[in-house]
């Protein structure tokens, strides 16, 4: 019944999955309403409508000369001088945002009528358009109309270009010439029809339309969201699934639904059509006035208007289906809180059925009896869950609908669904397979308890007592193999009853272990996702699996253990009896089947074998004794293989034990014996059969070749026709002897066949004596036949070929011999030719030299050798004739072959002496001329190799030409130039020796030379001639080009490194006066001298002098290198080449780095030249620091000591008188040190103010020490004048009138800061001073 609800429920889950394509209603729809941004971001005419009205700005719709529209300033006398900038911003961004983006994109020409107005007044004007900040308006031109009276001033200004844009001044004709007059106003003298009225009241109704079509849509956005706050339990219900009904229940979707009714009154269709007519009636009053209809301006706003009507009609659309699709939502949402609560409480019902399931899920009974009462038991279980499918399934059916129905919270629903299918066919699943788990268990018990009985009933059918056949002593085959057939069923009955058993056991805990685990399997699915209402609780679960799924496979295993010992008792007894019943069958068969084959062998083979002794008396008796035995064989041969078999179960059946294996090791011996000795007899008989057929096939082939060959030696040899040829002759006799060693040596092999045959014949018994067949005596008679045959044809064929072999000597010779001749006399004229003949013209000295040294030795060698091998044939020829002209005249040949043979010979012998004696003449001549032109060509060899070494010099210059890029590869170039020298001083040798021997040629062979000859001399001595002066051409030139190159790059080198080595030293920081520790120690240092500094500079200034010069001998060695550099290249034609251009840039990479260092090293000349001049005014100021300090140290301290200020109050007045007498005559006298001191000051504050001083904090230090010194000096001075005349009674009190103190105290001088660099002008000053 469980398998019933689960199958029936798949349906409605495929129902609410297949929905999963379909289209569902949106959480939160756009609202799809899009406000008209035309009068939100921009001004409206009825904020400046005073000045519109006022005709501040016009825009006619006219275009300039680019399409520009055009915006004009029309004259409006002093009205003009009362607006401000303000003023015409505002009007200026009206109108620019009036216009449409295209025109604002490619902006606007202004026009300004100047005319009745001032300067000041079109000031505001231009400075506003020069601004830019107007939104909108981009100002491309301005034309300005000229005034009645003419602004020079600010026509000047216009004409500097002031302004950002373009401005011009022209007359009203000459704005006629740029801007067409049907563009122009009226005001303007232009013929454009325009009136500012009208356009005004047509701005204002078109605002007005957009202004209300944009509040119509403010309220559509009310609305609308109004209806968003309704159905914001949306958000929360998809952000927050887990949220309970409570927060959102059925009653408060209900409030929402009558709210949401009501806000239906509000969206009227009325207003709409008001709006519509309104823009209608302004369209049409636009259409119908040609000013208005013409103006581009108004086509824009016609295309406003027309948007903001189907933007209001398509928002009113949008939100009366906005409304529809909300109340939609809350429809859905009651129906989504009502499904959800009834899932939930189906839910509950699951939760508590498992927990009842899983009291006793695994329990499957001991027995029989108690496994069938718990199936009864589970089957009233599920069939009492009936009831509850067919709720489960309007469940399905409902949330079905609810997906067919597009609803919102679809992902929801078939979630949920999907649970609650999942849920019960989980819950089904698990019912399903308790009565699986039931049935098996009964099915188990049953099968086990048959087979438990079964055993005492099947243990003494498998006892070895029952082995022995009953009735029988001694069983035949048939009851051994009923017994083994018998006892084979009874092993498939027990296997059959064992199987079953245990496979039900197998089936049943596998079950079991499955239906465990599914009921203690949690909800994966409901803990891992989103929490969600309704929420299916986890499943009840066992305390421990394990031990319930031990519980009910223990009592399985046991009854198992139980069956499988009793298995393998009786199954060990039935194998026990199986072998024996088997053992004994088999040791039956094998006596029957050995003395079946004993049998054949008596009674069959041997009788075969001693009826055929013989081998017949010719060939086909032979083959026919052949065929016989043959087929004999076939048939013997499945006796041989049973034998074989029989001995293999014999050594079986001998292993086994059951049965004597004496016996069968007898039984198989003999059997053995037997067998073995009639194979061998078989397999002789068949071997002397095989020789007789083989010797007598050879008999009569070679008897038949045989009297082939002699019929051939007679018919070969038979010269009736005529005389043969010498190839006819030839092929004769090599036929003749190949036919008769293929006869001579099959006559040997038959004959050695025969003889075998006979030992073979001996070897089985048989001979001449009891041969009553006759064999014998047939193959010794055929063998003394087939040798006398062979002796005979041998003699015959000796004689013949005797005869044949002179014949061919005497052929080839006579045919040697004319051939000889032949070749004598063409060799004769061919020397005559290429003696008389013109010679082949010389090559020359650029010719192919070496071919013509090798064509003409080779002839020479040629005609020599040419000359010995026809000397040496003309004396074999001859020799050979003698000799064959001897044989002939002491032998006795036949007169058919060699008829007139001696004459022939004689004949032949006086021809071939005379040819060689003319012969010898003229290849003598032939030899002579041949090594003059060897001599010739030789010396044409060594004028070439000259040359080549002199062409070889001059690659080696190019190849070598490589510019040097620095110092190493021109010492190179250097080292390679002199192994060139050295090369050359060898060719110019060579040279020289080829000169020589040309000219001695030329002059001791002259009478022998013919016109090519001498032509070839001089064209060798003017070619070497030439090509070794151009070749020592080059070799000056390049070693003009390396010495200057390795001037250069030395120069260059010692200059860089004496530049680098000054650039070092001038960039060290130095205290060239020695007195850096002056600040330090707070002494000044007596090492400062002023006679050092004057010695230092003047050095210094000599050391700028020798490098300038240095720089100066680089650059002129570098123009030397170039320019030899360039007449290398011009001198090879290299001048364009890629490849050479490396150096020429090198040289002048090398010389700006070389300018760069001699800047840098003036820069840091300068630069120490500037702290030596500080340190010699540092000096300076020390001599003067010093000598005040000395003076205070001295003069001013005995003075104060002279005369003590704590003595003044007991010195009697006179005294008092006295000291300030001397007080005076004091500070007069320090008047001097005081200036001293002003100066030393003024001095310090100069080199402070300087910068970049080493002495800085030194020189601030003793002018501190100088200041503070002589002011405590001064303050007692004064003091003590104070306190003389307080003594002597003098009050003079000083107004501010009067004059400073005769000692004023110096101002301390302020050090420069520390970043303070000095100016670039006053550095360069200083450069320039040095």
């Amino acid at each position: 019944m469980a398998e019933t609800f689960s199958d029936n429920s798949s349906d409605s889950a495929a129902e609410i999955s297949g929905t999963n394509n379909t289209a569902t209603v949106a959480f939160k729809p756009q609202s799809g309403l899009q406000r008209l941004d035309i009068i939100g971001t921009s001004p409206r005419a009825l904020d400046v409508v005073n000045l519109l009205d006022s005709h501040v700005v016009l825009l006619p719709g006219g275009r300039g000369p680019s399409g520009h529209p055009l915006i004009t300033f029309p004259s409006i006398g002093s009205l003009r001088e009362k607006i401000g900038r303000e003023d015409y911003k505002k009007v200026l961004h009206y109108l620019a945002s009036i216009t449409s983006p295209e025109c604002q994109e490619i902006g606007f020409t202004v026009i300004i009528d100047t005319r009745g107005s001032s300067y000041n007044a079109i000031k505001p004007i231009l400075k506003t358009l020069e601004e830019g900040k107007i939104p909108n308006l981009k100002i491309n031109h301005v034309y300005l109309t000229k005034p009645d009276t003419f602004w020079q001033k600010q026509r000047t200004l216009l004409a500097k270009g002031k302004y950002r844009f373009e401005a011009e001044m022209l007359s009203l004709e000459g704005l006629a010439k740029v801007v067409d007059l049907s563009q122009l106003p009226s005001d303007l003298n232009g013929n454009l029809q325009y009136n500012h009225q009208v356009w005004l009241e047509m701005r204002l109704a078109v605002e007005d339309c957009l202004l209300k079509a944009n509040d119509l849509l403010d309220s559509y956005e009310d609305v609308k969201d109004q209806m968003e706050d309704l159905v914001t339990w949306l958000d929360d219900w998809k952000w927050g699934a887990h949220a309970q009904p409570e927060n959102h229940g059925v009653e408060y979707l209900k409030d929402n639904l009558q709210r949401h009714i009501e806000i239906r009154k509000r969206i009227r269709g009325e207003t709409v059509e008001q709006l519509q007519n309104l823009v209608h009636n302004v369209l049409q009053r636009i259409k119908s006035d040609p000013f208005l209809s013409s103006n581009p301006e108004f086509h824009f706003s016609v295309n406003q208007l027309t948007k903001a009507i189907h933007a209001i009609q398509k928002a009113y659309g949008h939100v009366c289906d906005s409304w529809q699709q909300r109340k939609l939502q809350l429809d859905q949402g009651i129906q989504l809180r009502m499904f959800e609560a009834d899932c939930q409480k189906m839910f509950d019902w699951m939760f508590q059925s498992r927990e009842e399931f899983l009291i006793n899920y695994f329990d499957i009974g001991n027995s029989h009896v108690s496994s069938k009462e718990l199936q009864e038991h589970h089957k009233c279980f599920s069939l009492s869950s009936m009831d509850m499918y067919v709720t489960v399934n309007r469940l399905l059916s409902l949330a079905g609908r609810l997906l067919d129905s597009r609803h919102f919270a679809s992902s929801s629903i078939r979630q949920v669904a999907l649970h609650l299918e999942k849920g019960w066919k989980e819950f089904a699943s698990l019912l399903d397979l308790r009565t699986q788990v039931l049935g098996l268990s009964v099915t188990f018990h049953q099968k086990a308890e048959q087979y438990v009985n079964s055993v005492p009933i099947w243990s003494p059918q498998c006892d070895d007592g029952t082995a022995n056949v009953p009735g029988a002593v001694n069983p035949n085959e048939g009851l051994l193999e009923n017994a083994i057939h018998q006892h084979q069923s009874l092993y498939e009955l027990m296997c059959l009853n064992y199987t079953e058993v245990h496979s039900t056991s197998k089936k049943l805990l596998y079950q079991l272990d499955h239906l465990v685990q599914l009921a203690n399997q949690s909800r994966i699915d409901a803990s891992n996702e989103k929490q969600t209402y309704p929420r299916p609780k986890p499943w009840p679960l066992s305390t421990n699996p394990a031990e319930d799924y031990s519980k009910g496979a223990s009592h399985v295993l046991a009854v198992i253990h139980q069956i499988l010992n009793h298995h393998r008792q009786l199954e060990q007894k039935w194998s026990v009896k199986k072998v024996k019943l088997h053992q004994k069958l088999a040791l039956r068969l094998f006596q029957d089947d050995v003395k079946q084959v004993l049998d054949w062998l008596e009674n069959h083979g041997e009788v075969f074998l001693r009826k055929n002794v013989g081998i017949g008396r010719n060939l086909a008796k032979a083959k026919a004794y052949q065929r016989s035995h043959q087929h004999f064989e076939c048939v013997a041969q499945n006796t041989f293989t049973n034998a074989e078999k029989l001995l293999a179960a014999a050594e079986e059946l001998a292993q086994t034990g059951e049965c004597s294996p004496n016996e069968i090791y007898a039984v198989a011996r003999q059997l053995d014996q037997h067998v073995g000795r009639f194979i061998n007899r078989v397999a002789q008989r068949r071997h002397v059969l095989d020789l007789a057929v083989l010797f007598y096939t050879h008999l009569a082939e070679v008897t038949a070749w045989l009297e082939s060959l002699r019929r051939h030696l007679l018919e070969d040899l038979n010269f009736s026709t005529g005389t043969p040829s010498l190839e006819d002759t030839q092929n004769i006799l090599e036929q003749m002897a190949l036919r008769k060693d293929s006869t001579t040596e099959g006559c040997l092999n038959t004959l050695a066949e025969g003889t075998s045959l006979i030992e073979q014949l001996s070897a089985v018994g048989q001979t001449a004596e009891n041969d009553t067949t006759g064999s014998f005596s047939v193959i010794e008679t055929s063998m003394k036949g087939l040798n006398q045959l062979n002796e005979e044809v041998l003699a015959f064929w000796k004689d013949q070929n005797i005869k044949l072999e002179m014949y061919i000597q005497w052929k080839i010779w006579e045919r040697d011999a004319v051939e000889v001749s032949s070749q004598l006399e063409m060799w004769s004229q061919e020397l005559s030719t290429a003696q008389n003949g013109p010679e082949a013209p010389p090559t020359g000295v650029t010719g192919d030299v070496m071919g013509d040294v090798a064509r003409t030795e080779s002839l020479l060698q040629h005609h020599n050798d040419s000359l010995n091998h026809m000397q040496n044939a003309v004396f074999n020829i001859l020799q050979r004739g003698q000799e064959i002209l001897h044989m002939l005249e002491t032998s006795n040949p036949d007169a058919q072959l060699l008829q007139g043979s001696e004459s022939r010979t004689q004949s032949l012998l006086e021809a071939l002496h005379k040819s060689r004696m003319d012969l010898d003449d003229i290849a003598e001549l032939r030899r002579a001329s041949l090594e003059l032109d060897v001599q010739i060509v030789h010396l044409q060899v060594e004028a070439n190799q000259v040359m080549s070494w002199i062409r070889n010099g001059e690659a080696m210059l190019l190849a070598s030409l490589s510019l040097p890029n620095n110092l190493a590869e021109a010492e190179q170039l250097r080292g390679e130039h002199g192994h060139f020298q050295v090369a050359i001083e060898r060719t110019h040798a060579s040279a020289n020796q080829c000169l020589r021997k040309a000219e001695t040629l030329l002059h001791t062979t002259n009478g022998g030379l013919n016109n090519p000859q001498r032509q070839t001399l001089s064209d060798v001595i003017d070619g070497v001639t030439r090509k070794w002066q151009n070749l020592v051409q080059c070799a000056e030139e390049r070693h003009k080009l390396v010495t200057a190159s390795l001037n250069f790059y030395k120069t260059a080198e010692q200059v860089c490194s004496v530049l680098d080595s000054l650039e070092r030293e001038y960039r060290r920081e130095e205290d060239f006066c020695g007195s850096a520790n002056a600040s330090v120690n707070h002494v000044i240092d007596e090492n400062v001298k002023s006679d050092v500094m004057p010695q230092l500079i003047h050095r210094h200034q000599e050391q700028k002098e020798n490098f300038l010069k240095a720089c100066t001998l680089a650059r002129r060695t570098a123009e030397t290198f170039l320019k030899y550099s360039s007449r290398s290249l011009q001198f090879y034609s290299l001048k364009g080449e890629a490849s050479y251009r490396g150096p020429e840039q090198r040289v002048k990479g090398i010389l700006e780095k070389l300018l760069s260092q001699e800047n840098r090293v003036l820069e840091v000349w300068t630069g120490r030249k500037k702290r030596l001049d500080q340190c010699s005014n540092f000096s300076a100021f020390i001599r003067s620091v010093r000598q005040v300090l000395d003076w205070l140290a001295t003069s001013g301290e005995s003075y104060l000591s002279l005369h003590p200020i704590r003595d003044i109050k007991s010195i009697p007045k006179d005294v008092a008188q006295e000291w300030l007498e001397d007080n005076k005559k004091f500070r007069e006298e320090a008047k001097e040190i005081r200036d001293k001191v002003k100066l030393l000051l003024q001095l310090a504050d100069t080199l402070l103010s300087s910068g970049n001083n080493v002495h800085t904090q030194a020189i601030s230090h003793w002018a501190d020490n100088v200041d503070l010194k002589y002011k405590d000096f001064s303050c007692r001075i004064d003091q003590l004048k104070l306190q003389l005349e307080a003594r002597l009674g003098i009050t003079l009190a000083r107004s501010p009138t009067d004059p400073k103190p005769e000692l004023p105290i110096p101002s301390q001088p302020q050090p420069p800061p520390q970043n303070q660099q000095p100016d670039d002008g006053k550095r360069k000053s200083a450069r320039r001073k040095e």
